[in-house]
């Protein structure tokens, strides 16, 4: 039988047309975000010469060490992608200047060089310093065109490999099941398909389970037909299992745009602290190798204590508990503790430890849908939510990974699984409303833990003292509670807090609870 390969070759022609569009989609989206990328380091090494470099030169001028401003000066030059830089000064004979400036193709920053002596700042001169665009379009034209090196590579080594597949392993035996669907027909149902090979019954491949589906039709090809409409019409829509289950759903089919459902829930909110310091010293693709990493290790916590995660903010974290709040309690203890092994892991790498925050509420929420009818999600809304955020925000206040509300505490099914101690009475910011928080502190090293469990009835005496007016009485207590345990942030916060109001008169509607001014 002579083969046209039509279908070779439209095949071939059609993976020639897509990978060129994808490439040049793919060449053109890299290409951006590497310009972007290039620009907001030179946008970065501004911000750097302006914060660092500068003050330093205007020192110099000031004292009139032109030595040590030339070295300083040479340095800001070696820069990447710097082309161009002078200072005028009314101390300096005459400019200083490294390189030649140019007027296009670059980006160009002025700066006053300021100093300030006794309170009052001192206008010394001024600094110019330019960037050379022409340096960055040749690093994007070398990408572009190892890109198309690759791709054109690629492209040709499939396509020939797809040519000799399909001639030599797959055409001919398409050729004889287009033979045998051309006279099957509703009144000759009983001859069997057979190709010219050996059947491969036990691990049948693509085309003999095309042969043996064929020849199945033969049998039920119209309960088979209808079975294809079904499932056609099933994958029109898709929605997540958990969405089904919250919404009470027993099939995607039944989802629509706008269904919701109050439920009464846990929200635990994460955050990684002062992340934007670690990840200014990393890539890009450093940090999301870290964030992925990250949230590998803690993310589990949450679904293997029957919670789910509701979204990802950067390195944040918010999860929705439905059955009980101790769910949440676990949860983030079980998250502390892998952080601690995840740290373990960094620190035998040389690299820095990561510290944590959680905080968590219980309040009603409303789960429902958002969007329009071909692209929908959940969201959740609920002044739980803002809670549950600011008290994450609380620990970095108190020093303590764990935080949660009163509101949590009374929803415990089985509090003597935890080690809890109260913290304190505030008011979140943009709040009217005080709430109590208190510590999980069930995850802390043996030492801490040792130490928080000794004082911790000493501490909650304390507190009671504090907010019932007594407070020389509770001074006294807080200081006992902070030679035992001098880490405790909580404790100084109080005799701050104490020492503060024995020194000013207590009026008659103080009540000791701390209105906070920021999330």
């Amino acid at each position: 039988m002579q083969y046209k390969n039509k279908l070779v070759l439209k095949l071939i022609a059609y993976i020639l047309l897509s990978s060129l569009i994808i490439t040049l989609m793919v060449t053109g989206i890299q290409l951006y975000l590497t310009y972007k990328d290039e620009i907001a380091s030179i946008e970065n090494r501004s911000e750097q010469i302006e914060k660092s470099y500068l003050p330093s030169l205007a020192k110099q001028l000031w004292v009139g060490d032109f030595d040590i401003m030339k070295v300083q000066f040479k340095g800001i030059s070696r820069l990447p992608y710097v082309q161009f830089v002078q200072i005028s000064a009314k101390d300096l004979p005459e400019p200083v200047v490294l390189g030649k400036r140019k007027t296009d193709n670059i980006i160009e920053y002025t700066y006053q060089v300021e100093y300030e002596f006794k309170k009052k700042k001192y206008n010394l001169g001024v600094f110019y310093i330019q960037f050379d665009l022409n340096a960055v379009y040749g690093k994007l034209s070398r990408e572009l065109f190892m890109i198309f090196k690759i791709q054109t590579a690629i492209i040709f080594l499939v396509s020939i490999l797809i040519f000799i597949i399909f001639r030599q392993l797959i055409m001919r035996h398409l050729y004889t099941i287009a033979a045998y669907v051309r006279k099957l027909h509703i009144d000759n149902l009983t001859d069997t398909l057979k190709l010219d090979r050996k059947p491969q019954e036990k691990d049948p491949d693509e085309l003999e389970e095309v042969v043996n589906g064929l020849n199945e039709m033969r049998i039920n090809l119209l309960n088979e037909t209808r079975k294809i409409t079904n499932l056609n019409d099933a994958f029109v829509k898709f929605v997540p299992q958990d969405f089904l289950t919250h919404l009470n759903k027993k099939s995607i089919t039944e989802v629509n745009l706008g269904d919701s459902t109050q439920r009464k829930m846990s929200v635990l909110f994460t955050d990684i602290r002062s992340f934007t310091l670690i990840s200014e010293k990393m890539s890009l693709e450093e940090n999301f190798e870290f964030l992925n990493d990250y949230l590998g290790k803690l993310v589990p916590a949450i679904r293997d204590n029957n919670g789910f995660i509701d979204k990802y903010i950067g390195d944040a974290i918010m999860a929705l508990f439905d059955r009980q709040a101790d769910d949440a309690i676990l949860s983030g203890i079980k998250m502390l503790e892998e952080l601690r092994k995840f740290n373990q892991k960094r620190a035998a790498e040389g690299k820095e430890e990561v510290q944590m925050g959680i905080g968590i509420h219980t309040g009603n929420l409303m789960l429902g849908t958002v969007g329009e009818e071909s692209r929908m999600q959940t969201t959740v809304i609920s002044d739980a939510v803002n809670v549950a955020s600011r008290i994450e925000g609380m620990t970095k206040m108190y020093s303590t990974p764990l935080l949660i509300s009163d509101e949590v505490l009374n929803s415990i099914e089985n509090l003597e699984k935890f080690s809890i101690r109260f913290i304190d009475k505030v008011v979140p910011s943009g709040k009217n409303v005080p709430i109590k928080i208190y510590e999980v502190y069930n995850a802390d090293e043996s030492d801490i833990f040792n130490k928080k469990s000794t004082i911790h009835e000493d501490f909650e005496k304390a507190a009671l003292l504090y907010f019932s007016k007594e407070l020389n009485s509770a001074v006294k207590l807080f200081e006992k509670c902070l030679e035992i345990f001098p880490e405790d942030k909580a404790t100084k916060i109080y005799i701050q807090r104490c020492n503060h109001w024995m020194k000013n008169d207590l009026d008659e509607n103080w009540n000791g609870i701390t209105q906070l001014d920021s999330k």
